[in-house]
């Protein structure tokens, strides 16, 4: 067998330093695709959610990852964003991944 192993970096920075220090406009769309880090993405911007800054957002979810998945889905309803779309992206036994579009 042949073993492959992958090795990149990331960049990140908190949306509201960019923000802050006008690097970017406050944004009225966003995409998060974080690979397991919804929820912490998710508690960061919330203050940017609750007061309907961001008018749209597309969210990469794997609905079997339940905590995951609620915890987003019950966000969005709480601030009155509706799911306007989904697009499967990878589907197998463990794992239902989708793009979920929700908008105000």
């Amino acid at each position: 067998k042949i073993k492959y192993k992958s090795k990149y970096q990331t960049f990140g920075i908190n949306i509201f330093n960019l923000i802050k220090n006008k690097v970017i406009e406050k944004p009225n769309f966003i995409k998060i695709d974080v690979d397991g880090n919804e929820i912490e993405i998710l508690k960061t911007i919330k203050p940017l959610i609750k007061s309907k800054i961001i008018k749209s957002i597309c969210i990469e979810l794997n609905s079997k990852k339940k905590n995951r998945y609620d915890y987003a889905i019950n966000l969005f309803k709480k601030y009155n964003y509706n799911l306007i779309g989904t697009e499967l992206t990878f589907k197998d036994k463990k794992n239902l991944i989708q793009n979920y579009i929700f908008s105000i």
